[in-house]
């Protein structure tokens, strides 16, 4: 399920002219690569395994662990640098 809405979210549409006669054109979509869509599947998961873990944490010590919070934004930052590395 996340891999397919990633899938349709980094889906390149664009504008191809028609080899022929006249001012044609038509809408090709290119597929984002399979390599990064499992990568940013396992990353999605994986944030949200420390999400709970951080949760856990604060309902059972009740105090906040930075070093999960730091594994979390590495993550964040990773899958908004493929995006928008894909995208350009």
């Amino acid at each position: 399920m996340i891999g397919k809405i990633l899938e349709k979210a980094l889906t390149k549409t664009v504008v191809v002219p028609s080899s022929g006669r006249g001012k044609k054109t038509f809408k090709a979509q290119l597929p984002p690569p399979k390599v990064l869509l499992y990568s940013l599947t396992m990353a999605t998961i994986f944030f949200m395994g420390l999400l709970v873990l951080e949760i856990v944490y604060i309902i059972v010590f009740h105090r906040f662990e930075s070093n999960v919070f730091s594994g979390m934004m590495l993550i964040a930052g990773l899958v908004l640098g493929s995006i928008f590395g894909v995208r350009a």
